[in-house]
């Protein structure tokens, strides 16, 4: 008989709530087992002491992937074909490796008598939580292919969401770098070379030119103890960072911020609302679904007020009202969801303030952009001219000193 070891473990208890902690079994798959029989579905389970497999960029399926398997099963599902055959086809040569992988060993579980949520759960692929909701409640509503479909549009909808504010971004960032790249390299090479000129003839080189080539010696000589005092510096603020009551102090400070604020709520709540509007669609209760959709939160103050809007919905409030109290929360989102609950259209509304935060967002990043566009020209300009001024200055000083 096996010797029972400790696995540290989150779930998604029967009321909604994921939990975290540990229980003792022989192996992985009796640990998962015992989870099941108290009625949670493991999201993630490992051996104490081993690689946390559930820890963000850990051989997961990227969103274009998931998103990919879903839209594949809700068409095969929808088409007739039977969830074991569905997922065969999915495991087909023609598909992406890493889906067909997934999909094989979602297959062989599910041919072992595992619903597909669990089977989901207990893959090292570590499906999102709010699509795991989505899965399970379509399947005890008998609606699996409505709730594939469902979480494949929502994750196919922030992964194109988050693709557009990085490419949006992308521009003003390589021209940044390809400028401070420049700099460093005529601060070392070019620089240093016009400073045996002036050394010759007991001649002091020209101030800019000092300051340039001072500046390059001392990147060449030291940026080793340079780069690991970045380095310390940043894991540093990091450790500080995943301090609870100063990662709170600081999201509640940058939604202070009067127009950075106003941004980072707005991508947040059409985040949370994506979700809540997506699991709601796909037959999870309210109380559950608020309580999953908090997971896709990464801003703790406003996690923190919708937790207590949760609070409020449990005690009998309605959700307009619970979630009127959240501080950010765009104005058109409460007449909305207000609308949407006399309406009996609660998950159609807030997909609508999904996409009204979607557009704000896209909205006033053009307008930083097109503000940050001139700053960068100014400012990348004033540093070629100090630059040439340097170079000129000293091929001037250099040519007076020959004559």
């Amino acid at each position: 008989m096996m010797p029972e070891r400790d696995f540290r473990y989150r779930a998604i208890g029967a009321d909604g709530v994921i939990v975290a902690g540990a229980i003792q079994a022989a192996d992985h798959a009796q640990a998962v087992e015992a989870l099941r029989r108290l009625g949670q579905l493991p999201i993630a389970v490992a051996r104490q002491g081993a690689l946390d497999l559930s820890l963000p960029g850990a051989r997961g399926l990227n969103a274009r992937q998931a998103a990919a398997l879903f839209a594949g099963l809700a068409m095969l599902l929808q088409s007739g074909v039977a969830l074991d055959q569905a997922l065969g086809l999915l495991a087909g040569p023609d598909e992406d490796p890493r889906i067909a992988r997934a999909a094989a060993r979602l297959r062989a579980r599910v041919q072992a008598g595992a619903a597909l949520a669990a089977a989901m759960a207990e893959d090292s692929e570590r499906f999102d939580a709010v699509a795991l909701a989505m899965i399970r409640a379509g399947e005890e509503g008998g609606q699996l292919a409505q709730a594939a479909a469902t979480a494949a549009q929502q994750l196919e909808t922030a992964r194109l969401a988050g693709e557009r504010l990085r490419a949006a971004l992308t521009y003003p960032l390589v021209i940044l770098l390809v400028a401070l790249l420049t700099l460093v390299l005529i601060a070392t090479v070019v620089a240093p070379a016009f400073l045996p000129l002036f050394a010759d003839r007991g001649a002091a080189p020209p101030l800019a030119l000092a300051l340039l080539a001072g500046g390059g010696e001392l990147l060449a000589a030291w940026w080793p103890a340079l780069l690991a005092v970045a380095l310390g510096g940043w894991a540093g603020l990091r450790h500080l960072m995943a301090l609870p009551g100063l990662l709170l102090a600081w999201h509640r400070r940058l939604l202070a911020v009067p127009r950075l604020g106003r941004l980072v709520g707005a991508i947040e709540f059409g985040r949370f609302a994506r979700a809540l509007g997506g699991l709601l669609q796909a037959g999870v209760r309210l109380p559950q679904a608020l309580k999953l959709a908090q997971a896709v939160l990464r801003n703790t103050s406003l996690a923190a007020d919708i937790a207590g809007a949760t609070t409020q919905v449990r005690a009998g409030n309605r959700l307009a009202a619970a979630l009127g109290t959240v501080a950010h929360l765009p104005p058109v989102a409460r007449h909305l969801l207000a609308v949407g609950e006399h309406s009996g259209q609660v998950a159609p509304a807030l997909l609508r303030i999904a996409e009204l935060c979607q557009r704000q967002v896209e909205k006033d990043t053009e307008r930083a952009l097109a503000l940050l566009g001139p700053a960068l020209v100014v400012g990348l300009g004033g540093l070629v001219a100090f630059v040439i001024a340097a170079l000129l200055g000293a091929v001037l000083d250099a040519n007076q000193l020959v004559l």
